[in-house]
Order: C-alpha cells, then sequence, then structure tokens
C-alpha cells in the first residue's frame, strides 16, 4: 500500500471544492492507495492525472519510498495550465 503525501497547493485547492466533490475525491484516493497506476499518466512529464468527474487530481508516484505526492486538484480546463 502506498502512503498518500498533501502538498500545500492541493490542500489549498481542495478547500476550495463543495462537500460533495471532496467527498468522491476521498472515495478515490483510497483506491489509489491501493493502485497508483489507477489514473492516466502523462505524456512527456512525470505525473499522473485521475479523473473525479469534471475534475482531475494531478499527482507524483515514488515508486522507492511507495508514496503518492498529490500535487493540484482542480477542474479539466484549469488543471494542466501549468503543468
Amino acid at each position: 500500500m502506498y502512503q498518500i503525501v498533501f502538498e500545500d497547493k492541493f490542500r489549498v485547492e481542495f478547500k476550495k471544492l463543495d462537500n460533495s466533490v471532496q467527498q468522491q475525491i476521498k472515495q478515490k484516493l483510497f483506491q489509489l492507495e491501493e493502485n497508483p497506476i489507477l489514473g492516466k499518466h502523462l505524456i512527456g512529464c512525470p505525473y499522473w492525472s485521475l479523473r473525479i468527474g469534471k475534475y482531475r487530481v494531478l499527482y507524483r508516484i515514488n515508486e522507492s519510498t511507495s508514496q503518492i505526492f498529490l500535487l493540484k486538484v482542480d477542474d479539466r480546463g484549469h488543471v494542466y495550465e501549468t503543468v
């Protein structure tokens, strides 16, 4: 099982989301702990994207430490702007 690490930017963006969206994301994160390649690998960078409705969670996997770093969460139209 992998350990989830919340980056500061993720925490700030997550708190802005509606409670129902937060709950959906939390459910997916439990699945992600068990299967870190649940999302889609982004071509040309070390990040992965996990789809939750119209929202995306960007994350990075560190195999050597068994950690998943949650980087950003936003709607599909904005989450990829700074990648």
